[in-house]
Order: structure tokens, then C-alpha cells, then sequence
């Protein structure tokens, strides 16, 4: 019979990659991969195509009932040249309900948030579409003395489980 070193060599890394990967990959106090850069809504339109976690105080935010689509406007008037938007589909919405966020147009309005996802243009203004509760939470306003902004995250990442 022959020694079966081969499979345990093969084996083990097999094993531990996706373990080591998941690791490097961990989320840092926001909830958002390290390996994602932030950037401000004023800056999305710089990123076109790129993976960012935009952070944005939702200054307006509508939900239209018959196409089932949310969009969060970092800019109160949303056709301005400078507005960045989070637009929330029908799959978004279903993530979103399961957290408890049943309007996210309510739920996050006058919030600073931040959202994860690929920036894309459309009419000539950047967005990202949220597909998942994960990408999109609440930021807390810093308190005097903190190191930094603190996350209402809830465990759901969709900025807490509250209704509005």
C-alpha cells in the first residue's frame, strides 16, 4: 500500500485558502471590507467603475410604488451635477424588509449613511445599485474625544432593524 502524503499535501492547502482568504477579507469597524476604499458622494463620480464604500448624508429620498425603486439622493435636488444616489431595487427592498427596514426611503432620509457597491453612471451621475442589506448602513455622528464614526449596524448591516 502506498503512503498517502500526496493527498494530505494537497488537501491542506485546499482547505486553509478559502479560510486564509475569508481572513483578509474581514470587515473593519463599519462593516465594510478593508480592502474597499471610502470616499465622500462628492468624489463618486471620480471612481466610475471602481468597488468604494461612498459615505453621504441622504438629503432626499423618494420611493416610486410601481416600479418598486428607492433612490437616496445625496443631493437635495436630485437631477444636481453633483449628486451621488443609492438606488434600491426590488431585491434591495426584499433584503432590506427582512432586516425590518420596511422604507428605506424614511429610514435613512436626513442619516449619514454608507453604501458599498460598484459605481456606475446613468445620465451622467454616479450610483450604485443596492442589491443586498449588507451594503448599505447608518453612520452614527462622531461624539467630542472619538477616534471615529460609529456604526448602527445592528448585526443586519442595513442600519439597525427599527422601522421608520
Amino acid at each position: 500500500m502506498r503512503p498517502r502524503h500526496g493527498l494530505i499535501a494537497l488537501t491542506v492547502p485546499v482547505i486553509l485558502f478559502p479560510l486564509l482568504l475569508a481572513s483578509s477579507l474581514r470587515a473593519d469597524d463599519a462593516g465594510t471590507p478593508k480592502t474597499v476604499p471610502r470616499v465622500a458622494a462628492e468624489q463618486a463620480a471620480k471612481h466610475i467603475g471602481e468597488k468604494v464604500a461612498v459615505e453621504m448624508h441622504v438629503k432626499s429620498s423618494r420611493y416610486l410604488a410601481g416600479p418598486g425603486i428607492c433612490f437616496l439622493n445625496s443631493c437635495k435636488y436630485h437631477r444636481d451635477a453633483k449628486n451621488f444616489t443609492a438606488v434600491i431595487m426590488e431585491r434591495g427592498l426584499a433584503a432590506l424588509k427582512a432586516t425590518g427596514v420596511n422604507s428605506p426611503a424614511k429610514r435613512y432620509r436626513g442619516k449619514k449613511i454608507r453604501v458599498t457597491g460598484r459605481i456606475e453612471l446613468y445620465q451622467r451621475r454616479p450610483q450604485i445599485m443596492i442589491e443586498t442589506a449588507k451594503q448599505i448602513m447608518i453612520i452614527k455622528p462622531k461624539k467630542k474625544g472619538s477616534a471615529g464614526d460609529k456604526v448602527d449596524d445592528a448585526s443586519s448591516g442595513a442600519g439597525g432593524a427599527q422601522s421608520p
